[in-house]
Order: structure tokens, then C-alpha cells, then sequence
């Protein structure tokens, strides 16, 4: 836990010592800092992809971690449509799913 509230959410196999960041603001909205992690791209979620098998086995485990996380807002950092989503649990869900079939 970091000052503040926010959350850091360790996101190996993306890059070293890469995290993501959960923030639940005190007005009862959770905010998942997401970086280049997971993105939303073209009405849909995408994630990096890695030629390292290790690596994409690490990146596949750390988005089934955020998958169990329950953030109302998801803000990125290089989506093409915008750099933010609201998101429901199910969204949530379906959208680290999407990424980690990217993965395969």
C-alpha cells in the first residue's frame, strides 16, 4: 500500500518491476491505473505480446490477478480510442479474458 489510498498490483512479465495501480477514491469509485498492461482498443482489450514463453506465461498470470480486482474506472495509457473506460465486474472480466487470448 502506498500513501494515500493507491495500491500497487505487481504486473509481471510485462516489463521489470512493472505494477499497476489500484486507487479506491473516498467518494466510493475504484480506479485501476493500467498503463500499457491492458488497453482498450477498437470496442475492445488488448495487451503487449512477448516471443518469450516464460514471459507470457508471467503476463498471463498477472492479468488473471487483475482480473479479480473490482475497479469501476480502467485508465490507460496508449489506447487509440481514449485513455479511460468505465467498467463493470462482468466487463472487467470479459476484457482481462479478451487480453489474455492475445497471449496464446
Amino acid at each position: 500500500m502506498l500513501p494515500a489510498g493507491v495500491e500497487a498490483v505487481p504486473t509481471p512479465g510485462h516489463t521489470v518491476g512493472s505494477a499497476c495501480y489500484l486507487y479506491s477514491s473516498p467518494h466510493g469509485r475504484t480506479y485501476l491505473f493500467t498503463g500499457d498492461t491492458i488497453w482498450p482498443a477498437r470496442g475492445s482489450w488488448t495487451s503487449a505480446t512477448f516471443e518469450d514463453d516464460a514471459k507470457q506465461s508471467a503476463y498471463r498470470s498477472s492479468l488473471g490477478l487483475l482480473a479479480t480486482l473490482r475497479p469501476d474506472v480502467v485508465l490507460s495509457a496508449i489506447s487509440p480510442d481514449n485513455t479511460w473506460a468505465e467498467i463493470s465486474p462482468d466487463e472487467w472480466a470479459s476484457a482481462t479474458d479478451t487480453a489474455k487470448v492475445r497471449l496464446a
